[in-house]
């Protein structure tokens, strides 16, 4: 038998063979079932509450991972472009050689031209 059954449901005979509790008892009895009732549904609530906490806990590790995995991916992103503009220069650099080789040779021939030819 649960504490509620037990205060709210009053006897109409005492085992002694008297007419039931006096009227005090009676509504001290139901007073406490009041208080047992508020109490059962305050922690009924806090246990909703703490069961959305934890729901809430579960969706913030989920979005946290996520950041995780996102940052790691950006610094791989990073990264590939650091290496891309490192080899961008080399070519620049490199182009730049062969453009001042290609007007070294073209130079050249203009001298060549002007003092052999013309």
């Amino acid at each position: 038998m649960c504490i509620r059954d037990r205060y709210t449901t009053i006897p109409t005979m005492d085992p002694d063979g008297d007419s039931g509790y006096n009227r005090q008892e009676n509504i001290q009895i139901v007073k406490e079932s009041v208080k047992l009732d508020s109490i059962l549904s305050s922690l009924y609530e806090i246990s909703t509450i703490f069961n959305k906490i934890g729901e809430m806990a579960e969706l913030q590790r989920i979005m946290v991972e996520r950041i995780d995995q996102y940052t790691e991916e950006a610094l791989q992103n990073v990264e590939k472009g650091k290496s891309e503009l490192v080899l961008a220069l080399t070519y620049q650099a490199d182009t730049r050689a062969l453009m001042l080789k290609l007007f070294a040779i073209i130079m050249v021939f203009v001298i060549f031209y002007v003092l052999f030819i013309a």
